[in-house]
């Protein structure tokens, strides 16, 4: 027998003992029911509403409060007070008297709202849990949980991630992170990654579950809006027309997603070099346009002499500039944030060398902000401490 069945043996064995469950001797109420029998949970609220009144008047007030906003249960519970009281002999308090003499003139009437009784699933729902908690205590917790799912392309022996280190990845190569969002997600649109989540929210679309909505959460990659940060997704599934145009009514939020990191790392070996250099080429400014040459100067020659000019421009932008130093030597190894800029300030230096160098970074005219926002994912603060770092290193250097 396997560990499902002897786990689906021990449920029904756990039910079914408290769904056969009666005993009309007992002195609480609820007790002589089924716990799991909506009459069960109705007695149980009514047993709480009768101790609470009878030891604070306060109780009882808000009780009779409730007797005429027409609650059947406030209604009923009061009822058995004056029926003990008058039974005993016990003189009615003043707000019971005034209650009673209401009842008899007919003032307080039952009102019965729309929807489920919630009342009736109280202790149901009670032993269902008590139930759930005997089967893990006895077998350990399912492998597969039901808030979550594992999507296509993914198994025991791939590598899980987030959406932040599936960023950071592709950024390593693109060395942009508006490109690297969008190629995640259109590898995601075209199922070519594998991912999966660990919860799924919100209100689907009608005729529709929470875990269809989630499944497709990329066939519209225009409508989904992502948090990289704390990988998550959302996305709109019903909309409302108001005012002439739609607005979003009800959306679904997928939380805890990851991507398989083969997956990225296969898409990324398969692009070509040549399209990579042109992503890198496009983050940076287009320089402005040449003159038009003069009809009497030689074209030769000077598109000869350009690719000279341009290397050795190039070998003196990198002169220029020092070897970079190690966190250990800025003091950052265990500022995650300061290292991962460290990682890319040399690529930045080749790629903007009129921006970020040694003589801008000691004069304190390269922006933290612009910074930030060019690595990703990094708040200004963060890197305003690295060039600080990074300028008083350069001090010690000279």
């Amino acid at each position: 027998m396997t560990v499902n069945s002897q786990a689906y043996e021990l449920a029904c064995a756990w039910f079914r003992q408290w769904r056969d469950y009666h005993d009309g001797s007992d002195p609480l109420p609820w007790l002589r029911y089924s716990p799991l029998s909506a009459k069960a949970g109705e007695e149980f609220i009514q047993h709480i509403l009768r101790q609470g009144a009878m030891l604070d008047p306060v109780n009882r007030l808000w009780l009779i409060a409730a007797a005429r906003e027409g609650s059947t249960d406030a209604q009923k519970v009061l009822g058995d007070i004056i029926i003990h009281c008058d039974g005993r002999g016990i003189a009615l308090p003043h707000d019971l008297m005034t209650y009673d003499a209401e009842v008899h003139a007919g003032l307080i009437r039952p009102h019965s709202a729309p929807g489920p009784r919630r009342k009736g699933k109280l202790l149901r729902d009670q032993f269902i849990a008590m139930g759930v908690e005997l089967l893990v205590e006895r077998f350990g917790p399912a492998a597969d949980v039901q808030g979550g799912a594992r999507m296509a392309g993914t198994n025991d022996h791939t590598t899980p991630i987030t959406l932040l280190a599936a960023r950071d990845l592709v950024v390593e190569t693109l060395l942009s992170p508006p490109w690297a969002e969008q190629l995640i997600i259109k590898w995601l649109y075209q199922r070519r990654v594998g991912w999966q989540y660990e919860m799924v929210k919100g209100q689907p679309a009608p005729g529709r579950t929470l875990e269809q909505e989630a499944e497709a959460l990329w066939a519209q990659p225009t409508r989904v809006l992502v948090d990289w940060q704390e990988s998550y997704a959302c996305r709109v599934t019903v909309y409302r027309k108001d005012t002439g145009c739609l607005k979003p009514a009800c959306r679904v939020t997928v939380i805890g997603i990851r991507v398989v990191r083969e997956n990225i790392e296969r898409e990324l070996a398969q692009m070509p070099s040549a399209l990579l250099e042109s992503v890198a080429a496009g983050n940076q400014s287009r320089p402005p346009p040449r003159p038009a040459p003069s009809p009497s100067s030689s074209e030769t020659p000077r598109a000869s002499l350009l690719p000279v000019q341009e290397a050795s421009a190039r070998q003196a932008s990198t002169a220029c500039d020092p070897a970079w130093p190690s966190a250990e030597q800025l003091g950052i190894v265990k500022a995650t944030k300061q290292k991962t800029i460290l990682r890319k300030w040399s690529d930045l230096c080749r790629r903007y060398p009129n921006i970020y160098n040694a003589d801008k970074v000691r004069a304190g005219e390269v922006s933290g902000r612009r910074l930030a926002q060019q690595v990703g994912d990094i708040d200004p603060g963060s890197a305003r401490t690295f060039l600080r770092a990074l300028r008083g290193w350069l001090e010690q250097q000279s």
